[in-house]
C-alpha cells in the first residue's frame, strides 16, 4: 500500500512560499507603523504648539515658570506624550522626539518649543512634520529655527507672518520642495534640533 504525502521537494516549496510572503507582510506592517507614527507627531507637534502659545500669553521670563510643567497640570498633553528623564518632566512624541519649552528674554519676552530629533526615527520626515506645523500656525509665530547640533547657533531660519519679508524669508511662503531643502540637513546621521519661537 502507498503511503500518501508530499514529498520533501514539495514542502521545501510551500515553505519557500509562506517565507516570502511573510517577509513581505512585515515589510508592510513596517510601513503602515512608520507612516502611523509620522501622522501622529504630526497631531501632537500640533496639540503641544498650540497649547503652550495660548498658556504662555503674557508670561515674563522666569526660571521657575515652566510650560511644560503648566500645560501638563492643565492635562493639556496626551498622558502617552509625559515622560520623565531622572527627575525632569518631558514631552515625547510618537518618534521619541524630546520637546522640551523654553522662555526667555532678548530684547523682547519669547517662548520656544524646542524639539530635539530622535536620529534613529527619520529626522527627515520629522522635521517635515514639524516645519508644516510652524507652518499651519504662521500667524502666531516669530520664527522657526534649525540648530545642526545642540548648543551650535542656528544653521536655517524663517519668519511669521508679522516677522518676514525682504531678507527675512516668510514660512507661509514655503513650498514643499522649500520644506525638503530647509530639512535635508536635519538627517539622521546627525544631531538636529528644531525650535518655533513665539512672542509673549
Amino acid at each position: 500500500m502507498r503511503e500518501k504525502g508530499r514529498s520533501m521537494v514539495e514542502m521545501l516549496g510551500v515553505l519557500a512560499i509562506i517565507g516570502v510572503l511573510s517577509v513581505g507582510a512585515i515589510a508592510g506592517y513596517s510601513k503602515a507603523m512608520m507612516k502611523y507614527k509620522l501622522n501622529k507627531q504630526t497631531e501632537q507637534i500640533s496639540t503641544v504648539l498650540n497649547n503652550a502659545m495660548i498658556y504662555s500669553i503674557g508670561i515674563k521670563y522666569d526660571k521657575s515658570q515652566s510650560i511644560t510643567n503648566l500645560l501638563t497640570k492643565l492635562h493639556v498633553i496626551p498622558k502617552e506624550m509625559i515622560k520623565y528623564q531622572g527627575k525632569t518632566l518631558v514631552i515625547v512624541d510618537s518618534l521619541s522626539n524630546t520637546i522640551r519649552t523654553n522662555c526667555g528674554y532678548s530684547g523682547v519676552y519669547f517662548c520656544s518649543l524646542n524639539i530635539n530629533m530622535d536620529t534613529s526615527n527619520y529626522s527627515v520626515e520629522s522635521c517635515r512634520n514639524v516645519l508644516t506645523a510652524a507652518k499651519e500656525n504662521s500667524p502666531d509665530i516669530w520664527q522657526f529655527a534649525m540648530y545642526k547640533n545642540a548648543g551650535d547657533s542656528i544653521t536655517s531660519r524663517t519668519y511669521g507672518d508679522k516677522y518676514c519679508g525682504g531678507s527675512y524669508p516668510c514660512i507661509r511662503d514655503m513650498k514643499l520642495l522649500d520644506i525638503e531643502n530647509f530639512c535635508r540637513d536635519c538627517t539622521i546621521d546627525d544631531s538636529c534640533s528644531l525650535a518655533i519661537f513665539w512672542k509673549t
